[in-house]
């Protein structure tokens, strides 16, 4: 099956690898972003590839985005992929209102807007798939990594609503959770919160820096490409009978086991042993 995507966040990183593994299996691709002056080389010089703007967070460029789109093709995208997203290391307590609703308004509320503009194309032709980027952490809650787990979470419960009202009316909803990817979320271009840098002391100033050590280290050694990521997203979002949920890699198919191993009780403890040696080593 091939015909026409759209892909958020296609500037960089896994959003980039999956607009070229698209174009490459003979797809029309949209590649979207939030400043297209910014497009690589890579999405540039292909003629099956069209780089637009599109800022998950504002509703103005996502109708602009599907509208060229419609214009283009005839239709809506066969295929969505929602890519796009952030992360901002911190814990919660000091984490600041505004930083958590903007990764809300991005890794879900964006996701909700993408979705709600193609839905009503899509149920009208009686075909098309979403395909939602989400992460192990919507399945593991990890301290430090609040914000971005919380989002995940969210996209959950927003992925598997939307596959269960939409399953009837010839539309897919797949939900993608890898481990590490090789990508500036977690690797040199991490963002971490307000509060990590405002001071050199404070309750949780050791695990700011241990946390880093770990994503460094999960980067260059556990992190899978993000083409090899692309790839089994562009499998996923194109074999004939989907699964609804994909976990993807070692890592997080471990982490997928621990979640399933036992109770609440037994899965805090665990990590609350851990949280407590991440600090201790951090201090010593």
């Amino acid at each position: 099956m091939t015909g026409t995507v759209l892909v958020t966040g296609a500037s960089r990183g896994l959003g980039l690898a999956t607009a070229v593994a698209f174009a490459e299996a003979g797809h029309q691709v949209f590649a979207t972003m939030r400043d297209p002056a910014k497009a690589p080389e890579a999405l540039e010089s292909r003629t099956d590839v069209e780089v637009l703007r599109l800022d998950v967070t504002d509703p103005t460029t996502v109708a602009a985005a599907i509208d060229r789109v419609r214009v283009s093709t005839g239709d809506v995208p066969d295929v969505l992929v929602n890519n796009a997203a952030v992360g901002v290391i911190s814990a919660l307590e000091e984490l600041q209102p505004d930083e958590l609703r903007d990764v809300l308004e991005t890794n879900v509320v964006g996701v909700f807007e993408t979705c709600r503009r193609v839905v009503p194309g899509m149920r009208a032709r009686g075909s098309g798939r979403i395909v939602n980027i989400g992460s192990i952490g919507g399945r593991v809650a990890t301290p430090g990594l609040g914000s971005y787990s919380t989002s995940k979470f969210a996209l959950v419960g927003l992925t598997t609503t939307l596959r269960r009202e939409l399953r009837q009316r010839g539309i897919d909803v797949v939900l993608i959770e890898p481990g590490a990817v090789r990508t500036d979320l977690i690797g040199p271009g991490r963002s971490f919160g307000r509060a990590a840098w405002r001071t050199s002391s404070g309750p949780y100033q050791a695990i700011y820096q241990r946390l880093a050590t770990l994503m460094q280290s999960s980067f260059e050694t556990m992190g899978m490409t993000p083409e090899e990521l692309a790839r089994r997203i562009v499998r996923a979002a194109t074999c004939k009978r989907p699964r609804a949920r994909y976990v993807i890699g070692a890592d997080a198919r471990a982490l997928a086991w621990f979640q399933r191993m036992g109770d609440g009780a037994l899965q805090d403890g665990l990590l609350e042993r851990s949280f407590a040696t991440l600090m201790g080593r951090a201090s010593g």
